[in-house]
């Protein structure tokens, strides 16, 4: 099962990166460059990547990917249930509504509803971020228990002294 999770590790990471090529997916997940290949084939073969606009050397996620994600988003009812609420506040606000859920550590922006002025930020929906560096994050983090707040700091702490260690270990 350890191929499988390698498989979703490196869609994940198209997802984020497209187009996207095996060295820079390989340098991203610190994995060997022929394991990120045999996935890419993998994934290819699969249908849920494909070559990107003619680049036989770049990746990004096919349509069926795509699917899924429609699916899975309309499986919860979510998305339905928010967007009046998300139209009638950007209607009040005249400003970019976002509709995110908390997942583990990170945020997925799920909705968007665009705000009608010029200057904007625009981040992709299916992005993800930790929880602990976004607004929307910290909202959720607003209407947590003391207890999951607690967790989710500590687990972030030990994540950065882990990259430090690293970071300072000799090459």
């Amino acid at each position: 099962m350890n191929s499988v999770r390698k498989a979703l590790l490196v869609l994940e990471t198209v997802a984020d990166l497209q187009p996207v090529g095996v060295s820079e997916l390989a340098t991203h997940l610190k994995q060997p460059k022929s394991s990120v290949q045999r996935a890419l084939e993998t994934l290819h073969e699969a249908g849920w990547i494909r070559a990107a606009a003619g680049e036989r050397t770049r990746w990004e996620l096919a349509f069926r990917a795509g699917r899924l994600a429609r699916k899975a988003g309309s499986h919860f009812g979510l998305r339905e249930a928010a967007l009046p609420i998300m139209e009638k506040l950007r209607r009040e606000t005249q400003e970019t509504v976002h509709l995110a859920v908390l997942d583990d550590m990170e945020i997925v922006l799920v909705e968007r509803l665009e705000s009608p002025h010029a200057v904007r930020h625009v981040e992709p929906l299916g992005g993800r971020a930790p929880v602990l560096v976004t607004a929307t994050g910290k909202a959720m983090l607003s209407r947590m228990s003391d207890a999951e707040v607690a967790r989710i700091y500590a687990v972030a702490a030990g994540a950065a002294s882990q990259a430090v260690a690293a970071a300072d270990a000799p090459a």
